[in-house]
């Protein structure tokens, strides 16, 4: 199947789309243009059936490199940019990913029930629950690593809400990065069509 989690450890364009210096000038192998063209192929060459049950696969992954390419997809194609695909986001970043600013800009960007679906991570008691997958099961990493995660949701959150921004913390660099990545994408594939 095209949306498992193996499939994208072959085609590694998290890679790729995760290098913010790529400026869609080139179509080489390792290019923007060319993981977007990947990433548009697929999505044309499978039904929308197969490619929400494949989000949901990868959403559900510990995987965050799919979270990557899912915040692609959704930017790429709006017919991904649902409810049940936002919710599960959501569930995803309460349960912990590397990706989670990635993941909060496109709910940022996309789902009209943000921020007030996401404010409970802004509380002082708000902590990632630490799982790899949606089910709670296979523990994610250490006490030291769930704070700094959580921490970094909260601050890309304030920074997306509140425009709050101190250089040195990685949630809101992230989320600004990602904030500018998204209209980059947007205006290429703009231009393209």
């Amino acid at each position: 199947m095209v949306f498992s989690i193996p499939f994208w450890e072959k085609h590694p364009l998290h890679l790729i789309i995760s290098d913010l210096s790529d400026d869609f000038t080139n179509d080489d192998d390792m290019s923007m243009v060319n993981a977007l063209s990947v990433i548009r192929t697929i999505l044309d060459n499978n039904s929308l059936i197969d490619t929400t049950k494949g989000l949901f696969t990868m959403l559900n992954s510990g995987n965050w490199r799919v979270h990557v390419l899912v915040v692609v997809i959704l930017i790429m194609d709006i017919k991904f940019r649902t409810e049940e695909v936002f919710s599960l986001i959501r569930a995803r970043i309460r349960v912990g990913t590397w990706a989670s600013p990635q993941l909060l800009v496109v709910l940022n960007a996309y789902d009209n029930q943000f921020p007030q679906n996401m404010m409970d991570v802004l509380d002082d008691s708000f902590e990632i629950r630490g799982y790899v997958n949606l089910d709670n099961t296979s523990k994610l990493g250490s006490n030291a690593f769930i704070k700094e995660q959580s921490q970094k949701v909260k601050s890309a959150m304030k920074w997306l809400i509140n425009n709050e921004f101190e250089a040195d913390n990685e949630g809101m660099k992230m989320a600004k990065s990602w904030s500018i990545r998204l209209l980059q994408i947007q205006e290429y594939l703009d231009k393209k069509n």
